[in-house]
């Protein structure tokens, strides 16, 4: 088997694994980075601590929010260049 193959098998094999659920886990909320998972519409979804932390407000006020909203994290011109990226 030719070493990507190896690879790429081996990655597949750890992240179907119950331990990458646990080392994900661990990793999202422990990480000093906010994580945002978001919808189609951009609202959030999931928030990690540093995220609720990062924002002052609590998890379930973040819920359903479009992510740039939030405070202190977008600057008005990163919000004008997301506009017009996505128009």
């Amino acid at each position: 088997m030719p070493k990507d193959n190896q690879e790429n098998t081996v990655l597949t094999d750890i992240i179907h694994s119950s331990d990458a659920n646990k080392i994900f886990h661990n990793m999202y909320h422990n990480i000093s980075d906010l994580i945002l998972f978001l919808d189609p519409l951009g609202r959030i979804i999931h928030i990690n601590h540093a995220g609720v932390n990062f924002s002052g407000f609590t998890e379930k006020e973040m819920l359903g929010k479009f992510f740039l909203t939030i405070p202190g994290v977008f600057t008005k011109e990163y919000i004008k260049e997301y506009l017009i990226v996505f128009k």
